[in-house]
């Protein structure tokens, strides 16, 4: 009898191995497969934000017909203003094609830029609400 008590217990250690060997390897998949999605995910979310951020600053460019250099500053400008206002550089350079359509000059559109983030992100506005107000009030004061 007790023969058989052990070897019931010894078929249920090595059961309840390979079931946790079996789970454990499930794991290890699922975790890799988690992973390259994820990893594949935020990929795809970068590219399509630059990409958005390429297609901003074409708008821009077109809007004000700026030199290819002052492209290059207002470029860098808009990442880097608008990380300090809490807003992407894609949102900063939509603030700027708004400028540029309003007619500043790149120098004018980086003085009026940083206002129109602040005014965005303090009223919880759009980047065009904030800039229109911006250029309308100018345009009040002369």
């Amino acid at each position: 009898m007790a023969d058989l008590i052990t070897r019931i217990i010894i078929n249920a250690r090595d059961n309840a191995s390979a079931t946790l060997g079996s789970i454990q390897e499930n794991a290890g998949k699922l975790a890799t497969a988690l992973a390259a999605y994820f990893t594949f995910d935020t990929f795809k979310d970068l590219v399509n934000s630059a990409a958005k951020f390429e297609k901003e600053l074409d708008a821009v460019a077109a809007k004000g017909g700026y030199t290819s250099e002052e492209m290059k500053k207002l470029s860098e400008f808009a990442t880097t203003v608008g990380v300090e206002f809490g807003r992407s550089g894609t949102e900063a350079a939509q603030g700027l094609t708004i400028l540029a359509g309003a007619g500043l000059s790149a120098s004018e559109a980086m003085k009026a830029l940083p206002s129109v983030l602040a005014v965005s992100a303090s009223e919880s506005v759009s980047m065009e609400v904030a800039a229109s107000g911006l250029i309308a009030t100018v345009g009040i004061m002369g």
